[in-house]
């Protein structure tokens, strides 16, 4: 399956008919919702954005949006945003908000950027009930907004699919396992390095029916924070969409030698933490 890259944003707001040319959202899913169809809309997607965005109506442009333009399962599907911008006092990027107005809920991820954010591109993994727009906003720190989005085609959806069956309750609620961080442990001065994250979690969406007919409830790790030396870099705000054992990758700018700290907070008080150290030469 080819990877697509996509860097115009078509419409905004958007109400043309979408990709659906082979997307039955069939089958068993990890986010589904039996026999009920997905309640979100364009104008809902529109109108989160239109809150995080502050009411600032975002421009067209530097925003690009990178993950496959036919995805066989909706489960866990890589993306890669990324916004064209030198991340300097004077042109940064303060915080990327990402949308999909076909799953049952709008809100898939807000992240907030620190002065430390050495590139505006992270990739991580969620989930889609079906083919539907992605949309993904940045908002810049002179008070603009830009915005990009993609049509994706998806045939088993995997988050409030159409018919998905119920499934056997689990036997206890998610729990946080072992997390994966890697950082680069020796840098040059001011060199942009790559960060790669991975934290063990079911991310029960409150969208899962069991045999007896009853709603799993929902647990999800909504909270992520990276810092470096005490200043934080990336801060992030999960919501059900995220997929389960939520991946993040982001850049720092490596401008002094210290511990990189990691925390994850799930919404019954869960917390994991995990601490590298890079030694800037």
């Amino acid at each position: 399956m080819g990877q697509v890259k996509h860097d115009r944003y078509p419409r905004f707001p958007t109400r043309r008919a979408i990709l659906r040319a082979g997307a039955g959202a069939i089958g068993a899913t990890a986010f589904g919702l039996a026999g009920r169809q997905a309640q979100t809309t364009p104008a809902s997607a529109e109108a989160r954005l239109h809150t995080w965005l502050g009411g600032v109506t975002p421009k067209r442009g530097r925003v690009s949006i990178e993950m496959p333009q036919l995805i066989d399962n909706g489960n866990s599907v890589e993306i890669t945003v990324a916004v064209d911008s030198a991340m300097t006092a004077i042109d940064r990027v303060r915080a990327i908000f990402v949308v999909a107005e076909g799953n049952p809920n709008p809100e898939v991820a807000a992240y907030y950027l620190g002065p430390q954010s050495g590139r505006a591109k992270l990739t991580t993994r969620i989930r889609l009930a079906q083919s539907q727009t992605i949309q993904v906003a940045a908002l810049m720190g002179d008070g603009s907004a830009w915005i990009a989005a993609t049509e994706v085609a998806v045939t088993i959806g995997g988050c409030g699919a159409p018919g998905a069956p119920a499934v056997e309750r689990p036997a206890e609620r998610p729990k946080m396992a072992a997390a994966r961080v890697r950082v680069p442990p020796l840098a040059r001065g001011g060199e942009v390095v790559e960060i790669r994250t991975l934290i063990e979690h079911d991310m029960e969406s409150g969208l899962r029916i069991d045999l007896a007919g009853q709603v799993i409830p929902r647990l999800i790790v909504n909270r992520f924070v990276c810092s470096h030396a005490g200043r934080e870099i990336v801060r992030a705000e999960y919501f059900a969409a995220v997929a389960a054992n939520p991946y993040l990758t982001f850049f720092m700018r490596a401008e002094a030698s210290g511990p990189v700290d990691f925390l994850w907070a799930d919404e019954e008080g869960q917390v994991h933490r995990e601490r590298a150290t890079i030694v800037v030469a």
